[in-house]
C-alpha cells in the first residue's frame, strides 16, 4: 500500500513539475522528517499522537526546508532560486559547484520567509558520487 502512495506522490510531482526534481516526493520527505521527529521525542506530545496538531508553521517550515534540500542539486543562484521559491537570488550568498571531484556541492542562503541563515550541502546523487564520498578526505 505505501509503494503505491508513493508511485501516486510521484505521478503527482510529474504533473505538478513536469518532471521528477527529487529522488522522493516532498511530501515522502516529510514524513520522514516527521518520524525522525517523533523517534528523537523532539516535541512532549508526539505530532502523530492523535491529538489535532495546530503548529501549521511547522509543517511549511519542513516543507520549505525540504525544497532548499532539493534545490543542493542545482548548480546556479537563478536555478537554485526559481526551485525554492520566494527566494531572491541576492539572498543566496554562497554557491559551490557541485561537479567538483571530492568536493560536495553547497549553497548559504538568508532565508527572509523565517528569518534564517540556511546551509545545503548536496548528498550523493549517484553510485559514483557516493564513491567519491566515501573515500575524500573527512577533514579540510
Amino acid at each position: 500500500a505505501l509503494q503505491r502512495i508513493v508511485e501516486l506522490l510521484v505521478q503527482a510531482e510529474l504533473k505538478i513539475q513536469g518532471k521528477r526534481m527529487t529522488s522522493h516526493p516532498f511530501i515522502v520527505n516529510l514524513g520522514m522528517m516527521l518520524r525522525q521527529s517523533e523517534m528523537e521525542k523532539r516535541y512532549t506530545k508526539p505530532i502523530t499522537s492523535g491529538v489535532a496538531f495546530q503548529e501549521a508553521k511547522i509543517l511549511r517550515k519542513a516543507a520549505r526546508y525540504a525544497r532548499y534540500a532539493a534545490a543542493a542539486y542545482q548548480n546556479d543562484k537563478k536555478s537554485i532560486s526559481s526551485y525554492v521559491g520566494n527566494l531572491r537570488t541576492e539572498d543566496i550568498r554562497h554557491v559551490t559547484d557541485n561537479t567538483l571531484v571530492m568536493t560536495p556541492g553547497y549553497f548559504v542562503a538568508i532565508d527572509t520567509e523565517f528569518d534564517d541563515i540556511v546551509l545545503t550541502i548536496r548528498g550523493a546523487g549517484r553510485a559514483a558520487e557516493a564513491l567519491a564520498d566515501a573515500v575524500s578526505p573527512k577533514e579540510p
